[in-house]
Parts: structure tokens; sequence; C-alpha cells
């Protein structure tokens, strides 16, 4: 859904619970006359109220708007209605038979046309029923805009992949034949697949917000490219294989064009690919809000009105979570109170685990920097690479123990007295950073940029005052830093990992303070070749990216987000897995920094003390 104005409508209002309006559109077997053309044609529609308890067949229509400035107009109860040119479009692709299933007269939901977008109130209404009206449609008609050569040739392709994958696993020696299937995929001509990647990359429908839960909550869908469509279960089998595709990189040193465009294509569908199957395993009952708000905050989803990047997920989401977030598009219900109410209702269910997503630098000022801004456009890296945070259950790490939390203080904060008592231990200060690191790996100076910022944290370790055997031991695991200490799973790395063969490899690259000759230039190309294929395990589980390394008073070293500095704290909160860094101010008072690893914090060292608990007031 797509919140927008359209021009002037008499709309009659709505019984909010369950009425809906319908729009019913003639097709052009009734309304275009012999050998007329539709483009020239008005299309005529009426609108209608219907139950949702006792509601006709209708198909619903997912789409994006398009550019609100290009209208055209069509005829709705006799009055000249302006629509979307993209919406105008699959109305006059919906008519023709092929695509309106030979119906003579079309019944339709079609958000612009059937919610009265200048009735915020009836807006907030329409979406608390979007679930059932998605979930009981007869069909869902997914519509990615006009066809061209390109589109055409990709859903011929996926068509191709989603029903050999499906066939093949239906078969009994399924595991056998599965291996030579991905390879024939990965061996696919890069410019083969580009068809593909352009199917989804440059069609603005897989980046809203709305259409993620009308896909996934119809009972059966097409998606239509103009003329040509595919069964939405068949480009999800699809969807599938590719992601089990990309997983042959692993295996094999060199990327194919074909590997690189499978791995575009799976970052960027990825979302609907596990938000269709979690919906489906959980027996059409919904995810969970954290859950469906992580997998959405790792794509690049975007929507007209940012408190969409919420509502617009709640129709998948388990009703015991959708209760908690009120619907309301009224003035009075600011971007930052619906973040403040999200947060507030995650950390009552999932504990301060939830703070390891905040990220305070990407928050108004007049929220408390507990608060996290769940519609932040950032990189990717950062969502998919958060070291605590964990909403499975698994969690590898378990810096605060077996201790746990109260969640009484929750529920008293508001936004006019937005300061959260919790229960911790202060038990260490930040002594010295280090510089991020941001070079791309395909940046020419990748391997050397590598070296030079593990050299970095090493003099930072080196610099602290520590027993010998201690520094020995901090240094032997300094390797564990850029990692996290975790596996690509998720889960803790183990003692036999090869991430110590790996960081040697990266400090101990090729480097010429001069300007090397053209045999040694050859020779370093060939060596940075080799090293950057034999690390490619280890640099994917890199947490790096806007984190900068630091040096604890007691010479821990650790990995902080990027605004770390000086004087900052180190605390271990109840009920958390991972330490956290926070800034005191002059009242007592901290404000949250964001998540931590530290090399020796992870484990409950900190409660192993004699600690004493103390109360840690984040405004």
């Amino acid at each position: 859904m797509a919140i927008l104005a359209t021009t002037a409508f008499d709309y009659k209002p709505l019984d909010a619970e369950r009425e809906i309006r319908l729009l019913r559109v003639q097709t052009l077997a009734v309304g275009a006359a012999e050998g007329e053309k539709s483009d020239g044609q008005l299309i005529t529609s009426t609108l209608l109220h219907a139950s949702l308890d006792s509601c006709p067949p209708y198909m619903a229509l997912s789409y994006v708007w398009g550019d609100a400035k290009t209208r055209l107009p069509i005829s709705v109860n006799g009055s000249v209605v302006s629509i979307t040119q993209n919406l105008h479009e699959a109305l006059s692709s919906l008519r023709k038979s092929e695509m309106g299933m030979g119906e003579e007269v079309l019944t339709l939901w079609v958000d612009a046309l059937c919610i009265n977008q200048s009735d915020d109130a009836e807006k907030a209404a329409q979406v608390q029923l979007m679930r059932r009206i998605y979930r009981e449609a007869m069909r869902v008609i997914i519509w990615l805009g006009p066809e061209n050569g390109e589109s055409t040739a990709a859903i011929h392709q996926l068509r191709d992949i989603g029903a050999r994958f499906q066939k093949l696993k239906q078969s009994p020696i399924y595991g056998l034949r599965i291996p030579s299937f991905l390879q024939d995929i990965a061996a696919k001509p890069g410019p083969e697949l580009r068809s593909v990647w352009h199917l989804f990359r440059g069609r603005p429908y897989w980046r809203r917000v709305w259409v993620i839960q009308e896909a996934v909550l119809a009972r059966h869908a097409t998606v239509w490219c103009g003329r040509y469509s595919i069964d939405w279960n068949i480009l999800l089998q699809a969807l599938r294989a590719l992601h089990l595709a990309q997983s042959l990189r692993r295996a094999e040193a060199a990327e194919t064009a074909a590997l690189l465009i499978i791995a575009d294509v799976n970052q960027d569908i990825a979302h609907f690919r596990v938000c269709a199957e979690k919906f489906q395993e959980s027996g059409g009952q919904g995810m969970g809000l954290m859950e469906m708000l992580w997998w959405t905050l790792k794509a690049e989803i975007q929507a007209t009105d940012p408190r969409d990047r919420v509502y617009g997920l709640l129709g998948l989401v388990e009703e015991g979570d959708r209760v908690r977030i009120p619907v309301d598009y009224s003035a009075a219900t600011t971007l930052d109170n619906v973040l403040f109410t999200v947060t507030r209702a995650l950390l009552q269910k999932h504990g301060p685990e939830i703070l390891c997503y905040c990220t305070p630098s990407l928050l108004s000022e007049s929220l408390p920097s507990w608060v996290v801004n769940w519609t932040a456009q950032k990189k990717v890296r950062l969502w998919t690479t958060r070291i605590g945070g964990a909403w499975t259950g698994y969690r590898a790490f378990a810096a605060s123990k077996e201790s746990r939390w109260d969640d009484s203080p929750v529920s008293s904060v508001s936004l006019e007295e937005p300061a959260l008592r919790l229960t911790g231990v202060i038990v260490d200060t930040v002594s010295n950073t280090g510089s991020q690191f941001n070079t791309s790996s395909q940046a020419s100076d990748y391997i050397q940029a590598c070296r030079s910022w593990f050299l970095e944290v090493e003099r930072l370790l080196s610099d602290a005052v520590l027993d010998p055997g201690v520094r020995k031991d901090r240094l032997a695991n300094l390797w564990r830093l850029p990692i996290a200490d975790k596996r690509l799973d998720g889960g803790r790395a183990e003692l036999d990992d090869l991430g110590p063969h790996h960081y040697g490899l990266l400090i101990g690259t090729i480097s010429h303070e001069t300007v090397p000759t053209k045999q040694e230039g050859d020779k370093m190309k060939k060596e940075n070749e080799r090293v950057l294929n034999e690390t490619y395990e280890y640099r994917r589980r890199w947490y790096l990216y806007e984190r900068r390394p630091f040096v604890t008073g007691d010479g821990r070293p650790g990995l902080a987000l990027a605004d770390t500095r000086p004087g900052d704290q180190i605390c271990v909160l109840n009920g958390a897995s991972v330490p956290f860094v926070i800034r005191p101010n002059s009242k007592g008072e901290f404000r949250l920094v964001g998540e931590a690893y530290i090399y020796g914090l992870m484990d409950g060292e900190a409660l192993e003390r004699d600690a004493s608990l103390q109360s840690i007031l984040l405004v």
C-alpha cells in the first residue's frame, strides 16, 4: 500500500471494523468498440462497499504507485479521477482477457482507489484489515510494470529454474542431483543472468515496504510484467535455487560472472524469500516483530511515509506483537512516537539485547539514545553483522552470564519521561581508539589497508601497560577482533578456526615502501590474489565496517561503533549477551553509544570478580 493523495472524490464512510471498498472494472470484452484500441478508451469502473465477512470473490492488486506527478484519468462512479501512470497501466492490462482471467467485469481491491487517502482514520483502520484483504483475495496480481526485452528473458529464465527446481525436489534422489543442477546455474553465461538482475534491481516494486506483505499473504499470486507472467510460488522456487547456487562460492576460488550476479540478486530479494518461508513455517500465524524488522532492515526498503517501515509489515507479524503497535496516521503520531513505541515493546519482550541495534547517531535529538531507528537507510553490512541482538534465541556470548533483568522500568518510560533505568556493572573505560576500516575489497590498495589496520591495532595493544604473559595472550588472539570471535552462522569461533592463519597471511602480505618494479608489481599482484582467495571465508565474517577498534584501560582490545571515543565507559547490563559502550554526562546519566566486542569480557568475566551491580540511567 502507498499513502498518497488522489483527486477529490466523494467517498462514503466505511464500517471501520470489517468493511472495505471494491473496484469493479469493465474489461475490453464489454467496454471496447470493435477495433478500438485500449489506449484511447477511458477505463470505466464503479466502487462498492463490501463486508469481509460476506465478500464477493475479488482479486487484490499489488503494485507501486510510481511518479505521483504523472497521472491519467479513469471513470469511477461516473466521475473522472486521476491515478498514477503505473496504476493506469496495470488496470489497462487487467482489462485484457489473459490477465483479467476472461471476466467481463473484474472485481478488484486497489489501495489508491478503495481507501480514502485523505482520511487518516480510515487509512489506519484499513491497514489493520490489510492482512485479511490480501489473505482472502482469490488471487493477488503482482504488477511489475510494462515489459521490455530483458524482463521477458528474465521471466523465461526464472520459470525454467523454478519449475526444474520444484520438480527436482520431488525426486527420490534429490540430494544426488542437486549439486549438478546448482552447478548448471552457476555456469550460466553472465549476460544470460543479467536480465534476472535487471528484473529485480531495475524494478521499484521490490524496494517498497507494503508489497512484502501483499505478496507473502496471498493464497495464490501471479507476477506480471507486461504480457508475461510467472506464478509466485515458481518464482520463490527459483529464488531458493539461486540462493543455494550462491553457496557454491564457498567451495570455489573463482567468482564466475554468474555467481556475482546471483549474489546481487540474492541480496536484493532475500527479504521476500525469507519472509515467505517463515510465514509458511508459522502456519500463517506470522513472524515475530523483531524478526520481521531484522530481515527488512537488511534490504533497501523504501516508504513514502517513514512510519510505514513499521506499519507496512504488521500484516506479517504474529498477533501478540501486532497488538502492541497501534496504527495512527494522525499528525500527533510522529515517526519519533512510532520508533519509541516499537523499541519499548521489543525491550519488554526481548530485554536489553534489543539495544544491540541502537545507532544513536541516526536518531533525532528528541529521542533518547536507547531507541532504535528501524527506518534509517544505512549500509546493509552493519545490520547483517550485529555482534549481539540475536532474535532467534541462540546467543554466541554470555557477557552477563545467567543474570536476569527486570522489565518493570520499561513500562513506565515515555517520550516525556524517557530515562530508562537498567541494572548492570561498569567494568572498564575506553583508553584509546583506532581508525575505521572503510576500504572496499575492490580497491587496488585493499590488502595494504588490511595490513595497516591490523598493525595499528597491534600498536594500540602494545602501548597498554600489561603483564608480559597477558600481552602475549591478547596479541595471539587479535585474529578474533575483526570477526568478533564468531563464525559465519553466528556461533562462536572454534579453537581450530583458520582465523589465525588467515590473519597471519593478511598482516604478512608483501609491502613496498617505494614504487615497485614491474617484476615486483607482478609478483605482488599474484600474491595478493592468492591471499584474497585463501582468506575469503575469514573476511566474509568481518565486523569492521562502520566500527573502530579500541583498547580499554585494562588493556583489553575491542571493537565498537565508530562513534566510540576515549573516556567512554564499558558496561555489562543484566540480561544482555554483549557489553555496551556508554557515555557519561554531568548529571550522572549515560548516553548509549552501542554494542561492543571486547576480548575477555564476553563470557561473564565482569560478574565473576565480585562486581557490585549498580543502577545505570540511559537517556
